[in-house]
């Protein structure tokens, strides 16, 4: 909290427990740098209820937007969206483990981001080329989404939105990969930045 507070963050609202643990993740990368094994305690996310949420009614309103994360149980993110669903909610589907808490609530939320695997299964949909890109978009769109945001790894990005725009873009080849990870998180939070922006 305090290197947080030193870089400039309010974090006067942050949840703190005692007799609990931190959440924690630990990533094992292969040798392309890209991630093999990635192992994660999100239990203390069990703790941001919707009476905590409520806590904080007065902060939220006051936000222009929000960026959530679906490690917190189905039934808060039911309330964020129907109790600020005046401002756009930005969603990092984060796993596949999570995908499950959303089915009923992808309607809710401005812009979806999700890698490859998430977005196959937040669809039911293979993806396996372009045509299947736009189709697993659309599903989400459909539900009432304004975008859609796909991550692939090495083979770069895909944005579509309601408006009817549509974007393919491969990244720049890559010689030596250290390390991956936060990649999905860096485009999350440029994504999020960039629509704000617009809006």
């Amino acid at each position: 909290l305090t290197d947080s507070r030193n870089a400039g963050m309010d974090m006067s609202h942050v949840l703190k427990l005692k007799n609990t643990r931190s959440g924690s993740y630990i990533s094992i990368t292969d040798t392309d740098g890209d991630l093999f094994v990635g192992l994660t305690d999100m239990n203390i996310a069990d703790e941001m209820t919707v009476d905590y949420f409520k806590s904080k009614q007065d902060i939220l309103d006051g936000a222009r937007a929000m960026v959530l994360s679906p490690c917190v149980a189905a039934d808060v993110i039911g309330h964020l969206g129907r109790h600020f669903g005046d401002k756009p909610i930005f969603l990092d589907v984060v796993s596949k483990r999570y995908v499950p808490r959303l089915s009923d609530y992808l309607g809710m939320f401005h812009t979806v981001k999700a890698n490859l695997p998430e977005a196959e299964q937040l669809t039911g949909i293979t993806i396996d080329d372009d045509e299947g890109l736009v189709r697993a978009a659309n599903m989400v769109l459909e539900q009432g989404a304004q975008c859609m945001v796909i991550s692939l790894g090495a083979e770069g990005v895909f944005y579509k939105d309601r408006a009817g725009q549509m974007l393919r873009k491969r990244t720049k080849a890559v010689t030596h990969m250290i390390n991956a990870t936060g990649a999905g998180d860096a485009l999350a939070s440029l994504v999020g930045e960039h629509r704000l922006e617009s809006l």
